[in-house]
């Protein structure tokens, strides 16, 4: 599994204003998926990995690592289940 690097990740608005630490502690937490540039990911209309992601995961991993842990504790007030996953296309 390969992991982004601290200098990745502070390439990506999403984590703007988050100190070294708490990238560190996200990188080792991620993983890096490459595609083929003709490599289809997701087409319109067809379920895809990232069909939650504006609602929940972008939301929770804004929350997360700013440190708002009131609003984490809303998102998941009705409990998690399956795999969660957060997905950074950049």
């Amino acid at each position: 599994m390969t992991h982004p690097t601290v200098e990745q990740l502070r390439t990506v608005d999403l984590f703007d204003g988050i100190d070294d630490d708490g990238l560190e502690r996200f990188a080792l937490a991620a993983s890096v998926d490459r595609f083929q540039p003709d490599e289809v990911i997701a087409e319109q209309g067809a379920a895809h990995p990232f069909f939650d992601f504006s609602d929940v995961y972008y939301r929770a991993g804004v929350d997360a690592a700013h440190g708002d842990h009131l609003s984490l504790r809303q998102l998941t007030s009705n409990g998690i289940t399956g795999f969660v996953n957060l997905p950074i296309v950049a």
